[in-house]
């Protein structure tokens, strides 16, 4: 049953222009903000730019698609390239629905026959694949339109964004090439106000948001309110006209989760007010004051009073960068008692007050042949006064090809108004003293931020154990937990009965005790594993429908056998690798038509990332289990227990880990699975890269001592390795001298940093 495009869809390769665009999909809207995009490589974007080139100097052309991707685009031919296993998620202002004619438009740039996953997504739930797009295979730089119909789409939910993943299968170009994303959205009909942007939850919002929804029927006027606490929403309110549905809130804190509320007056009746949902919001703990991944880098000026400083060279690539594409190359004169700087103006200005910022940041890097008496500073000005800090942890860094991040406390900058920042320079200064010759260099700068604390959460470091840029009893919290889960561990067990079928990948995919033998399909092979031989996967093919994979034909017969439950259970170690949309075990599927009446996977969408184990045709919330991982080692590296359970009974649904029961969820009765075959290494959500090792599967759902049973070869002892993040002396083990390192950087913290 598995194919390649299970929905209604069409590709119309042509050139248009954004009016052009916006006309022939009238119903159709652009999405107002990306919730997830996924980088695995940590290499910058690029794409095209406004004129459509990909190229420059030979090399990929930056872009940002946080600009390229949210709303109208900004021309008829950019567009970002998304490589393999690369993804976004944008969110609409509405529910994604089905109507007349196409319902997602999708262009990709070039017909060279790319491929994506489409998979539609709320907030709350999981990414749930609806078709796979394949662009234009005819050859040459005309535009894919790729339409998507979602007539008689059974969703498990009502989805509000779209998530594409890059199979970067097919053409010659690194990925599919993203120019423009539409769907058709629809507007409830009630008397209270909906559709919040940004979305309920969301996070990483800017400090300065514009707050959006979607009216009541007969509205005659809103009422906002906005706190920081839910039990404070009264105490702020904001009247508004009927006609007005958006709000520009001003500047709010950095890292600050904010609740808000719409309440909506009656226009026939102005004494009765619709009270409306709390909906929240996360503010970005950082805010981004440039990072230079334009493809021109413009807004940067000579500081007033500079000597010489220029950027109209040396912005674009093979320049070093410290994140993305691209830095801002400062080509700079300098000499005694003399600064030379560029400068940014801020329009409206900046309240970093308001905003609760207390540091500033930027990533220099200098030049080996620069002057000795170049002294790097930043100033900040608000319009009448400025305010200068010099670097004074090395007088030399301009000389250092190596990047370094410079923290500013904000306080340094007292002698300006730090409400009314109206401009940001970045130069050198003449140090006197030092060799008068050479006076010309370059400086390199890059990822200007603001931070609200005194350390980055994308990228702190332990045994700061949560990241939320402190070390206290929540990362003692965490540590305990570690200790205590990690090492020898003696499990309450029982024999288990019989499995139905057991496959021990000793050089084949035979069951063992059975009939229901697999075919070893694609370039799976055998390795050593965990006892004996395991199964091996993980070669990526050009053919979408020929994987690494072992398939079990006959596995309806056998599982039709389950009339109590379910277990299916083995052992299993990921690859370290950039793939993170690993199907473990998934039977026949088409996309669009027939779900997996089973499907596990495991480490897929991120780092860390989740897990899934669902039951039953169609897929439904009540018998699906979604849930993050603690953290990578739970899949990656190492040998790790899984034991999936359904009690078709009683509808029970059980996630084990090495023996120990980490998740569950109530389901709904069920009878036996329905299906023809059944996977493993390959499905639903991509194929599997890693070891899979005595794959067992039982007619009757396992309880928690049986499962243990099975995981400790029937001894009870488990050996569990650490959490590698609690390790902190990386001696393989969480003790004593772990807790006594945690514990000197908490009281350091307590005294203050």
């Amino acid at each position: 049953m598995e194919a390649f495009f299970s929905l209604s869809l069409c590709i119309i390769a042509c050139m248009g222009t954004l009016v052009e665009t916006s006309l022939k999909y009238p119903d159709l809207v652009y999405p107002m903000q990306i919730v997830g995009i996924s980088n695995p490589d940590g290499t910058c974007w690029t794409g095209m730019d406004l004129d459509g080139t990909y190229q420059r100097s030979g090399q990929p052309v930056p872009v940002d698609p946080y600009r390229w991707l949210v709303g109208p685009p900004p021309s008829d031919k950019s567009g970002v390239t998304f490589p393999t296993d690369h993804w976004i998620e944008l969110a609409f202002g509405g529910t994604i629905a089905d109507g007349t004619g196409p319902d997602i438009l999708i262009t990709e740039h070039g017909k060279m026959g790319e491929y994506a996953l489409i998979c539609l997504v709320d907030a709350r739930y999981w990414p749930y694949p609806i078709g796979i797009a394949h662009a234009d295979d005819s050859g040459g730089p005309d535009v894919s339109f790729i339409e998507m119909e979602l007539g008689g789409l059974d969703l498990p939910f009502e989805p509000n964004c779209i998530r594409i993943v890059s199979l970067g299968l097919g053409g010659a170009s690194p990925g599919f090439d993203i120019g423009t994303v539409m769907a058709r959205v629809i507007h409830p009909h009630t008397a209270y106000a909906t559709l919040p942007n940004p979305p309920d939850r969301a996070k990483d919002v800017s400090p300065r948001p514009t707050l959006g929804w979607w009216p009541g029927d007969g509205s005659g006027g809103h009422i906002l309110h906005l706190a920081k606490d839910p039990a404070d929403l009264e105490m702020t309110s904001y009247h508004l006209p009927a006609q007005t549905t958006s709000f520009q809130c001003g500047t709010l804190e950095l890292g600050q989760v904010y609740y808000w509320r719409v309440d909506e007056v009656s226009q026939d009746q102005p004494e009765i007010v619709h009270t409306g949902q709390v909906w929240s919001f996360s503010v970005a703990p950082t805010y981004l004051l440039d990072n230079f991944e334009n493809p021109r880098i413009t807004g940067w000026q000579p500081d007033p009073g500079s000597w010489f400083a220029e950027n109209s060279v040396g912005s674009e690539w093979p320049i070093p960068s410290f994140l993305g594409c691209q830095s801002l190359v400062m080509h700079f004169k300098v000499y005694y008692d003399v600064h030379s700087g560029l400068m940014r103006t801020f329009e409206p200005p900046l309240d970093l007050t308001a905003m609760g910022a207390r540091f500033l940041q930027l990533a220099v890097r200098g030049y080996q042949g620069n002057p000795r008496m170049a002294r790097l500073y930043a100033r900040l000005g608000d319009g009448q006064r400025t305010a200068t800090v010099y670097y004074d942890l090395d007088p030399y860094v301009t000389m250092y090809q190596a990047w370094r991040t410079w923290r500013i406390p904000l306080d340094s900058f007292n002698s300006v108004d730090l409400s009314d920042v109206r401009s940001i320079s970045i130069g050198v200064y003449g140090q006197v003293g030092e060799p008068a010759w050479p006076v010309e260099g370059w400086v390199y700068i890059d990822q200007i931020l603001l931070l609200a604390e005194s350390c980055d959460r994308a990228s702190c470091q332990r045994p700061d154990l949560d990241c939320n840029c402190r070390v206290d009893w929540q990362d003692l919290a965490r540590l305990s937990q570690d200790w205590l889960t990690g090492g020898t561990r003696r499990l309450s067990i029982r024999e288990p009965n019989t499995p139905i079928a057991w496959y021990q990948f000793e050089g084949n995919a035979n069951d063992s005790i059975g009939s229901a033998h697999g075919q070893v399909m694609g370039d799976a092979y055998f390795l050593a594993g965990k006892k004996g031989l395991c199964l091996a996967l993980g070669t990526q093919t050009t053919n979408l429908t020929i994987q690494d994979r072992v398939r079990i034909p006959n596995a309806g017969e056998i599982l039709a056998k389950c009339q109590k439950g379910l277990t299916i259970a083995f052992w299993q170690q990921g690859k370290d690798s950039l793939h993170y949309m690993d199907t473990l075990v998934c039977s026949d599927y088409q996309y669009g038509l027939a779900d997996p009446s089973i499907m596990i996977t495991i480490g897929c969408w991120e780092r860390p990332g989740f897990y899934q184990w669902s039951f039953g045709r169609p897929m439904t919330i009540a018998d699906t289990i979604f849930a993050p991982h603690k953290d990578a080692s739970q899949w990656l590296g190492r040998w790790n227990h899984w034991a999936f359970t359904k009690d078709l009974r009683t509808g029970r649904m059980d996630v084990f880990l090495n023996g120990m029961l980490i998740s569950t969820t109530p389901g709904t009765p069920q009878g036996p699975p329905q299906l023809q075959y059944l996977d493993i290494g390959n499905g639903w959500l991509g194929h599997y890269d890693g070891l899979i090792d005595e794959l067992q599967i039982y007619d009757y759902s396992l309880s928690e001592p049986e499962v243990a049973y099975i995981a400790s070869a029937g001894t009870g002892l488990i050996q569990t390795p650490p959490s590698q993040r609690s390790d902190l002396d990386s001696d393989g083990m969480v003790r004593w001298h772990d807790f006594a390192l945690l514990a000197r950087q908490w009281l350091s913290w307590i005294a203050g940093p």
